[in-house]
């Protein structure tokens, strides 16, 4: 692997160095001019265990795919960013105006050292807030530096306040640079900890506030059990790994963890034996047959790009209902009536903003329970139409449908990304045929109808399900299908370009990208399976198999 390359992935790796707030100088002190950011410093979104963050992109590249898809142009474009830039900059002046090797010493400190990363969701929804902890000797020369410059510079200064570590005080040291981004560190012994944003542990005035400095001073104790803080929350076991990664389903799940709570974390480690994929499940919060899935399977339709099984706490989910209408109270039979996780699944025959759906039942619906659906479908559904104005329901109305062990009810909603289309040239109306459907083994939803038929087909033995090609004896968490993932990522790409610079961007996409899917289409199917033997613990990751699949 070349240098550069080397350097580019470790780049977005420690790109967690490179966040900030708007910060100005009054009277030689730092003030914020960015609110603090409320953060629990006790629990990331995600954690990052490494050996050495200098070795962890070339071990991310013994991955096939990743070596395959991944270009050193991509990996540049975050080695260039601005943020990086900029620190680097800084702690280079900071060494040559006061005669110091800091910029160096920090550098290799936080790049080739034992390291541990905290992160945790930023307002845009990236991992933008982290905290960096470093084990390494030798930092007291840096600190007593640090300690020098902060008298005399502009840009490093010495928070008001200090950490309060076994016993002793600790100051706590701001950087501003890059278009006045602010980050903080402070050592002790042999520990140094980075927090890429100054306000997540000091307000407005720059003075350290809140919760946060007794984890930064547990960080910085010389006793194992502070230290430990990440570790435990993410039950992290001992042994013999030179990286991990470790991801919260709260995080993962776009704020929707609420409704399937018995999924903790998912976490990649790479040790001796290359990269491991485990699942933290939280049993108290499992419902029953979470883990069933054949029965889920043989109701998808075949040919997915990906499926994820999504043990869902149903009657949790069952209060939404109040907030368009219909009583909780109403809903419970109905709830009653769903088996096991839901399947959410995208297909290439689709879009990536119109999933499928589709949750198994133990019974046939009763029609008073069909009526349930047909009113929260009708309450939640639908969208002011222009030709409708006027109108009582400025919405088209529900269209109906019944067979003999099925029912269907779906809603014309005009849009502007809408999958179907209605006449030709420049007045040519797109929109959504939104649907949803019961049968007496399942019910289905998806904004697009053609999925939801094909649901109906599945479940109608008149459709190849996806449980045709998995093994039948495990519990199958996701399915993956690079061929068809690709073909979706390419029609989204295309699809996304600006307008007016389309000519442009066209291009680019057909040289750069394209290519790359079609490595990326290359690879074969694989199914998430948990072994048959899993029992889930809260305090113990249960190991997820990669297991390849036949052409779905």
């Amino acid at each position: 692997m070349s240098r550069s390359l080397k350097l580019g992935v470790a780049a977005v790796v420690i790109l967690v160095l490179v966040g900030g707030v708007l910060a100005v100088r009054r009277g030689g002190a730092l003030v914020l001019d960015a609110p603090a950011i409320a953060l629990d410093l006790a629990r990331p979104d995600a954690l990052v265990q490494t050996a050495s963050l200098a070795d962890l992109p070339r071990d991310l590249l013994t991955v096939p795919m990743f070596r395959d898809v991944l270009t050193e142009d991509f990996v540049t474009y975050y080695e260039q960013t601005e943020g990086r830039l900029s620190l680097g900059g800084t702690l280079r002046r900071l060494a040559y105006e006061h005669d110091l090797d800091l910029g160096d010493r920090v550098i290799h400190a936080v790049i080739d050292q034992p390291a541990e990363i905290a992160l945790w969701k930023a307002g845009d929804g990236r991992l933008g807030h982290s905290l960096v902890v470093v084990s390494r000797t030798g930092l007291t020369r840096i600190l007593e530096m640090a300690a020098k410059v902060a008298l005399k510079d502009a840009q490093l200064t010495r928070v008001e306040g200090d950490l309060e570590v076994d016993g002793g005080a600790v100051p706590v040291y701001a950087l501003a640079y890059a278009r006045r981004r602010v980050l903080l560190f402070a050592g002790h012994g042999d520990r140094l900890v980075i927090l890429s944003d100054a306000a997540m542990l000091t307000d407005r005035q720059g003075r350290l506030r809140g919760a946060g400095r007794s984890v930064v001073a547990g960080l910085l104790s010389g006793r194992d059990e502070p230290r430990r803080i990440y570790r435990d929350h993410f039950a992290l076991e001992p042994g013999e790994r030179r990286h991990t990664l470790a991801v919260s389903a709260r995080y993962l799940s776009f704020g929707y963890q609420r409704f399937f709570p018995g999924v903790s974390a998912l976490r990649f480690d790479f040790a001796r034996d290359g990269w491991a994929t485990r699942v933290l499940l939280d049993p108290a919060a499992l419902p029953e047959r979470a883990l069933s899935t054949r029965a889920l399977w043989a109701l998808v339709p075949a040919e997915p790009g990906a499926c994820v099984a999504l043990p869902v706490q149903w009657p949790e989910a069952a209060t939404l209902a109040e907030t368009v209408g219909v009583e909780t109270a109403a809903t419970q039979p109905v709830v009653e009536a769903l088996d096991g996780p839901a399947a959410v699944c995208w297909y290439p025959r689709s879009r990536l903003y119109t999933p499928l759906f589709l949750v198994p039942t133990r019974r046939p619906l009763e029609p008073a329970e069909a009526a349930v659906l047909e009113r929260l479908f009708t309450a939640a559904v639908g969208a002011w139409e222009r030709s409708l104005e006027g109108a009582d329901d400025p919405r088209y109305a529900v269209a109906r449908a019944e067979a003999a062990d099925a029912a269907l009810w779906q809603r014309h909603v005009t849009a502007r990304d809408g999958v179907r289309r209605r006449g030709v040239g420049p007045q040519a109306e797109t929109f959504f045929q939104v649907s949803l459907a019961r049968h007496r083994h399942a019910v289905a939803f998806s904004p697009d109808d053609r999925l939801v038929g094909e649901a109906l087909a599945v479940a109608n033995r008149q459709y190849p399900s996806l449980a045709d090609v998995l093994p039948d004896e495990a519990t199958v968490l996701a399915v993956l299908v690079p061929r068809s993932l690709g073909t979706l990522a390419e029609a989204e790409a295309f699809a996304s370009l600006p307008a007016g610079q389309e000519p442009v961007f066209r291009n680019a996409a057909s040289t750069r990208l394209v290519p790359r899917l079609a490595t990326l289409k290359r690879y074969p199917a694989y199914a998430l399976v948990l072994p048959s033997d899993a029992t889930p613990r809260a305090d113990r990751w249960l190991a997820v198999d990669w297991r390849r699949l036949g052409r779905p």
